[in-house]
């Protein structure tokens, strides 16, 4: 899973260094990854590693997007704090 989450890092963090021109327009982009894989060691179906790869991209955008999720970040609590108003 390491060497996953590893790969999916170097792509978002190259996503983030690009920049898309658009005319007069210059576009900073970001990405979110969600990162399943399997070791072959469990039989797991393809539509499951996708739906869990799908769980852990909507966990990286609802955490802070620009992010990679594997299964370690999916065991930590996510804690958030509110700006004092």
């Amino acid at each position: 899973m390491q060497d996953a989450r590893d790969v999916a890092e170097r792509i978002r963090f190259a996503i983030s260094q690009s920049q898309v021109n658009l005319g007069d327009l210059v576009l900073q982009v970001t990405s979110s990854i969600g990162v399943a894989a399997t070791t072959g060691q469990k039989s797991i179906a393809a539509d499951e590693l996708i739906a869990l790869a799908d769980e852990r991209l909507y966990k990286a955008k609802a955490t802070g997007r620009n992010k990679v999720v594997s299964e370690a970040e999916i065991a930590k609590p996510v804690v958030t704090t509110k700006p004092a108003q």
